[in-house]
């Protein structure tokens, strides 16, 4: 009962609150006929929410891998299994300063001055594509330590519901990143930038809910963490009894 109420605490709390959040800033756009982006973009408070949420995922992973650490085995093997939690701990804390300091962003500036590429077509989405690189190298990433997941399956879903929201906000993303769609079916430039901003705000909201799909998922993964360590624990304890 106890796994039951937490995880379905955890599901109320993480989507209500961003379902609430996100709700009071396009009522506030809209209510105030303001440009959405004031609260969506870098500096508003949904990318401040953002950056929260990728901090407390890589605060459950941390938490996650004090309960994996493997006490009976040497701590050089690669393949310890809270080894995983680690890495993927400095991972989320990476995405948190990407959030907040727009380093996907900096770098698609860097790479247009360093070749004197122009801003049209592909190379106008370089920064979309390190985001795409970052869910791909994800994907990979778990994949490699698959034999540790084998653990955490009944949490799967949720890693499942994440990737597909980030998918979403990058095809999005793409979508919006200049004004020549919109351009295909009005003329009105002022009609143009309004969609636009909020064609950007759209975006935003999958990629929020991804971060929370992630959050319950690593959730439920500190709770089967929990449980192991819990079993673990409990079958030697009869072998600590019997050497003293």
């Amino acid at each position: 009962m106890r796994k039951s109420f937490s995880l379905k605490s955890t599901i109320f709390w993480v989507l209500g609150i961003d379902s609430l959040m996100i709700a009071t800033a396009v009522g506030r756009a809209i209510l105030l006929e303001r440009n959405p982006m004031r609260y969506f973009d870098e500096g508003g408070y949904i990318t401040w929410l953002s950056v929260i949420q990728l901090l407390f995922i890589a605060y459950l992973c941390w938490k996650i891998s004090l309960l994996r650490v493997n006490k009976g085995s040497s701590l050089q093997n690669k393949k310890q299994p809270h080894r995983l939690w680690q890495i993927m701990t400095g991972g989320f804390i990476f995405l948190a300063a990407d959030e907040h300091f727009g380093i996907h962003e900096n770098l698609d500036v860097a790479f247009h001055r360093l070749f004197s590429l122009s801003e049209d077509g592909l190379t106008g989405r370089i920064d979309d594509f390190i985001i795409l690189f970052y869910a791909v190298f994800g994907i990979w990433f778990l994949n490699k330590f698959k034999s540790e997941f084998k653990n955490f399956a009944a949490s799967s879903r949720w890693f499942i519901t994440g990737f597909i929201l980030c998918f979403l906000t990058i095809l999005l993303d793409m979508l919006s990143h200049k004004r020549e769609v919109l351009s295909l079916f009005m003329t009105d430039p002022e009609k143009i930038n309004f969609l636009h901003n909020w064609f950007k705000t759209l975006e935003e909201i999958p990629k929020i809910f991804a971060e929370g799909a992630f959050i319950i998922a690593f959730s439920y993964c500190l709770i089967i963490a929990t449980r192991l360590a819990w079993e673990h624990q409990k079958t030697d304890t009869p072998t600590v009894n019997l050497m003293r």
